[in-house]
């Protein structure tokens, strides 16, 4: 594959300041539109090559007009922002996750062996949900907190798995129909996986000199990310073996959807602390991409960003001398899309926690020094340190 360049840029203006018949200022400004695309030829199926596209539509402004205090001073639709087409560009988000991170939870979610309900997890789990009465004849703070920690992680899911039980002759049907489909060639799979948005002001001085023409301007930037997963789950050699009745493919789907096996997923579901682990890392989702109940593997995979920045001015500071009149405000678009082949793998972050996340640190906190076993917040354990 060769990679190769567009480039489009078009349009210009230009304007003067003139003091007593004098040219004091001059500026051209352009490219007003700027459209350049990166990719690689062949195109390729499915999901496409990588590429890059950026567009960019500069609007200068112009102040006009003549000062009151003296008419020989005087701007001809003088730019105000004469900065290069490229001068500003979309702003960083610290909270956006990796594009390995973005993927490996994409395809954990995707992939035809996913359970609707991990039976094997939920049964580990049960054991810890009788000791919440115990933990209430404590003091108060302590037994607050290990109530809420008791209820994030037994009652909660296990109301939330007992719903969905109530939906497993449907979703065993959805299955089958997915694995159908999974033998005749593949499945493809598309959906967003982040989304989010920054922004930044700043005072600055657009037109710093001559003195009457100064012009002063608050630049507010917004920038909005929408990030997008593509990939295609394939059956591997052993799945095209199968006799592939529909008995034995709905016999799989059900054992899909229950999780019905114990393999290295179960495993890390049921490791003390690894729920702990997960909110900086992603080796949970690594081993659920890779489950296996139904063989199916995946062929392409995408990470697909667009990106919007709006940058905007206001006056702050207009000119001393009265007269001089901004006649179009400055502004600037700027659109990126992008397409990137990524694959599943390991990842470790510092993430901003959810309130959710929060309260349950909290109570972790208002628990330290007892209360909390092997990560199971079982005190009918061995009492354990809490994790730093």
């Amino acid at each position: 594959m060769a990679a190769r360049t567009k480039l489009s840029e078009v349009g210009s203006t230009s304007g003067q300041l003139s003091d007593n018949g004098s040219i004091v200022g001059s500026s051209v400004v352009g490219p007003l539109s700027s459209r350049r695309m990166d990719d690689t030829i062949p195109f390729t199926k499915p999901g496409g090559s990588p590429f890059t596209m950026t567009h960019i539509i500069h609007v200068p402004g112009a102040i006009n007009g003549a000062t009151i205090l003296d008419p020989t001073k005087i701007a001809y639709s003088f730019p105000i922002d004469r900065n290069p087409v490229g001068y500003i560009s979309h702003l960083s988000d610290g909270s956006r996750p990796s594009n390995a991170y973005l993927m490996t939870k994409f395809m954990a979610n995707t992939n035809p062996s996913r359970p609707y309900v991990d039976i094997p997890v939920f049964l580990g789990e049960l054991r810890d949900i009788p000791s919440l009465v115990y933990s209430f004849g404590r003091n108060m703070l302590t037994a607050i907190a290990n109530g809420n920690i008791r209820y994030q992680f037994g009652i909660k899911p296990m109301i939330s798995d007992l719903v969905k039980m109530t939906q497993f002759t449907k979703e065993a049907d959805k299955r089958f129909h997915e694995f159908t489909a999974l033998g005749k060639g593949g499945i493809r799979r598309k959906s967003v996986v982040w989304s989010g948005a920054v922004s930044s002001k700043a005072d600055i001085f657009m037109i710093s000199s001559p003195n009457w023409a100064r012009l002063g301007c608050m630049r507010t930037i917004f920038t909005s990310r929408r990030v997008s997963a593509y990939c295609v789950w394939k059956p591997d050699t052993f799945f095209r073996s199968w006799p592939k009745t529909n008995d034995e493919l709905r016999k799989k789907a059900m054992d899909a959807v229950t999780g019905a096996t114990i393999d290295m997923s179960t495993a890390w579901e049921l490791m003390p602390w690894s729920w702990l682990a997960d909110w900086f890392g992603n080796v949970g989702d690594m081993l659920a991409a890779n489950r296996n109940i139904i063989p199916a593997y995946v062929s392409h995979s995408f990470i697909m960003e667009h990106l919007l920045t709006q940058v905007n001015y206001t006056i702050s500071t207009p000119s001393p001398w009265a007269g001089i009149q901004v006649s179009q405000l400055p502004s600037r678009l700027i659109e990126t899309k992008s397409r990137q082949p990524q694959s599943a793998a390991y990842d470790a972050r510092m993430p901003v926690l959810t309130g959710r996340q929060l309260s349950i640190l909290g109570s972790l906190a208002a628990l330290k020094g007892g209360g909390i076993s092997n990560g199971r917040f079982n005190p009918a354990f061995p009492k354990l340190p809490v994790p730093r």
